[in-house]
Parts: C-alpha cells; structure tokens; sequence
C-alpha cells in the first residue's frame, strides 16, 4: 500500500498568518482568552463560510505558550513594557483547494476573520500577514496605550 501524488495539488503555497493577543484590556486584572476559545471562533467562521460557498483558508490554532512581549517609549531615557499571552492562526494557501482565490478574496478572508477575532477577544490591535507583507487592522473608534 503506498500513497500517490493528488493531481492538482503541487503548487505555491503562500504563508498565512493571523496574530491575536488573549488579553482583554491592560493591567492585572484584565481578562485571559483560551486557545480553545478561538479554535472555536475560527471553526463557526469557516463553517459559516462553506455553508454559504464561500472561500476559505484552513490553517491551525496554535497558542505554543506564545507571549507577545513589546516595548514602548515614555520620554527621555523612561520606557515601559508589556506582555500577554498570544495565539496565532496560520496556514498556507493550499494549492488545491484554493486555486480559484483570488489575492483580493484571500486578504479579505483573512481581514475578516482577523475583525472577529479581534473583536470576540478584545484587542484593539489585530496582526495579518500573507505571502511576505504585513499589515495591522485596529478597531475604530480605539487608541493604544501610547495613543496611537
């Protein structure tokens, strides 16, 4: 018994990833999401999407004790500093079951359930990458800490 090659599924494979932090807020009192929590946002938006016949990218959920650890300038010589536990969803866009997606589909996928992500785990900043470009999605209407 051996295994043969799927027609049609040898091709580029761009990378994909989505980066969300679990922390609701700043502080030690803030609440922490679970990694379960969001294999289970992820799995009802792709769900909604097949359902309907829309395209989507299957990828993973891992959390792998990820700690998004960041810095920030507070005037002259004084700096502050963070960290909060982090999940990523990633994947790559899979040659056989995504031929027909366009770049725009797949930023818009990705955009969108980076909106919901961020929004259901309530972070004011949400980080997409794919095929080698970065781009950061912010809540309206929200700042950062350094009021960006």
């Amino acid at each position: 018994m051996g295994y043969s090659l799927v027609k049609g599924s040898r091709g580029k494979a761009p990378r994909f990833a989505i980066y969300v932090g679990l922390r609701a807020g700043y502080g030690p009192n803030a609440k922490t999401h679970t990694r379960d929590e969001v294999v289970e946002l992820v799995l009802n938006h792709l769900k909604r999407k097949a359902a309907s016949g829309e395209e989507y990218l299957t990828g993973i959920v891992d959390d792998g004790d990820a700690e998004a650890v960041y810095a920030w300038p507070e005037g002259p010589g004084k700096a502050g500093g963070g960290h909060e536990p982090q999940v990523t969803y990633s994947g790559n866009v899979n040659p056989l079951y995504n031929a027909s997606m366009s770049r725009e589909a797949i930023e818009a996928f990705l955009n969108d359930l980076a909106a919901e992500l961020g929004e259901a785990l309530e972070q004011t900043r949400v980080y997409v990458e794919f095929a080698g470009e970065q781009w950061i999605l912010q809540k309206e209407g929200s700042e950062t800490p350094t009021g960006e």
